[in-house]
């Protein structure tokens, strides 16, 4: 008989206290036989509400992986640490249950983030619009009086 045994193989999330954020899990089948008609399914406690708590996967081969998405609202009063949350998993002809880790990062550092990322933008933006001009200005002062020889 062929086992079908699925792993949680890394996370990723951009959660912040107070906002609305999303939490993607890479989950593998490590089993010798596929994984059919898989869904997920976030358990979730306070400070986390789910706004989609279901996630629908698909087949899973052996050693395949799939990607669950969910997004979430963020409690306000949420210290920004490490959490644990639940995903169940069910196919067809069982269900495995995973313990999913969830940082919650300061808004703070999101923002400062967020803020230098768009401040290097427009600088570099504007870096280009001035060197673009200073080339087509000196273009077009170029063939409008060509440089005449001395007598």
């Amino acid at each position: 008989m062929l086992f079908r045994s699925l792993a949680l193989l890394g996370t990723k999330s951009d959660l912040s206290p107070g906002e609305r954020g999303s939490l993607s899990l890479v989950l593998g089948n490590v089993g010798e036989a596929a994984a059919s008609n898989c869904t997920a399914r976030l358990v979730t406690a306070p400070p986390f509400t789910p706004l989609r708590d279901r996630s629908n996967l698909g087949d899973i081969p052996p050693r395949g992986v799939a990607v669950a998405r969910f997004d979430l609202l963020v409690g306000g009063s949420a210290p920004a640490q490490e959490y644990s949350i639940g995903c169940e998993i069910s196919f067809d002809g069982g269900e495995a249950s995973l313990s999913v880790p969830v940082t919650v990062t300061s808004p703070d550092r999101t923002r400062l983030f967020k803020i230098a990322l768009v401040g290097i933008t427009v600088l570099t933006a504007a870096v280009a619009t001035i060197w673009l001009l200073r080339r087509r200005k000196n273009r077009s002062l170029r063939s409008r009086s060509p440089l005449r020889p001395r007598r």
